[in-house]
């Protein structure tokens, strides 16, 4: 997690030593953004926190390509 200016940014790490398995990105499938959606409800309300832009960033990491992928879903 961390801000970026006014964005409470959840972020989801994916490493791939190979595309062998396709890209990390696409790691990033319904599932795990629905429990990253459902972790992110729970911190939001644990902290009280109201009326917060909320973002969720994916960072991509393949052998010596790192990408970032701003806003890849929503809440």
């Amino acid at each position: 997690m961390a801000r970026d200016g006014e964005y409470l940014c959840f972020i989801e790490v994916k490493y791939r030593s190979s595309d062998s398995h396709g890209s990390p990105a696409e790691a990033v499938n319904e599932a795990k953004r629905d429990k990253l959606q459902d972790l992110a409800r729970f911190y939001i309300a644990s902290k009280n926190l109201k009326d917060i832009d909320v973002r969720f960033d994916v960072v991509s990491v393949q052998r010596d390509c790192i990408s970032l992928i701003k806003n890849a879903f929503g809440l």
